[in-house]
């Protein structure tokens, strides 16, 4: 199962909760991937098995693989820069998340003219920047409160900083951004 360099982190989504790491051939599709870990797994086809992978550190945004792809089609091999340098402040009916120039001048650039992806849930938003082949993420996951995802936004200023503005379900104050572990 060796074929390339570079590692890729493939988490199987078991009941143990155990965290696989393989070193996949990018042209195997996720099924065929699913099938070469029943085995040694101990696993029967019909045990659902779902396999997600995330690049970089613990904040990088994890992503579900589709059946029929292959992997580097999914770009289980693209890693994504964690954006770790950001603040964040409440404002009342909002929580507000800052990534600015002073501290990821790479992806403030790249947000300019590049393609800015945002997804909010209830508990959870991810931020997810790429210009040509480069991508850089924010994955905020157990946020300290509901958020209104619908009523949510971000705001991109050309050169200095890209905001997300998350609307508080309920309007009490955030002492802080994330649910300790």
């Amino acid at each position: 199962m060796t074929c390339k360099k570079r590692r890729t982190n493939v988490c199987s989504q078991l009941p143990s909760r155990a965290a696989l790491v393989l070193w996949p051939c990018s042209f195997w599709a996720c099924q065929e991937l699913k099938e070469q870990l029943r085995e040694p797994l101990g696993l029967t086809a019909e045990t659902p098995l779902a396999l997600s992978y995330q690049n970089g550190s613990r904040n990088s945004v994890k992503k579900v693989l589709e059946e029929k792809q292959g992997l580097a089609e999914q770009g289980a091999e693209k890693a994504a820069k964690a954006l770790t340098h950001y603040s964040w402040a409440d404002e009342g009916d909002f929580v507000c998340i800052y990534v600015s120039a002073e501290g990821e001048p790479e992806a403030i650039e790249a947000a300019k003219d590049g393609d800015v992806k945002v997804q909010f849930e209830a508990r959870s938003a991810e931020l997810r920047i790429s210009k040509d082949s480069k991508e850089y993420a924010l994955s905020l996951r157990q946020l300290e409160g509901e958020i209104v995802p619908d009523e949510s936004k971000h705001r991109v200023s050309a050169g200095k900083r890209v905001t997300l503005k998350m609307k508080k379900k309920r309007t009490v104050t955030w002492t802080r951004l994330q649910q300790s572990k």
